[in-house]
């Protein structure tokens, strides 16, 4: 399907790309948890505020999904 942009976030694969990816990314996400857990808590504040965030914003886009909408990114109507 090329390298256009348009293209590919219209593709109805991305959702299970997006998918296998946010596994991969869920893992290491337990994985600084664990480590994060092994060192006191008043310390490391930025790196746990920063697993927080990010897992949260993963959380809200597996929720969403990646399927396409009917639009793509930058509010440009796909092809067709």
């Amino acid at each position: 399907k090329g390298d256009d942009p348009r293209m590919v976030a219209l593709d109805p694969a991305l959702d299970r790309a997006g998918r296998q990816v946010a596994a991969l990314a869920e893992k290491h996400f337990a994985a600084a948890a664990a480590l994060l857990r092994t060192r006191p808590r008043g310390l490391l504040i930025a790196p746990r505020l920063m697993l927080e965030g990010y897992r949260g914003l993963l959380a809200r886009m597996l929720r969403q999904g990646w399927a396409p909408q009917g639009r793509c990114a930058g509010g440009l109507a796909g092809p067709g």
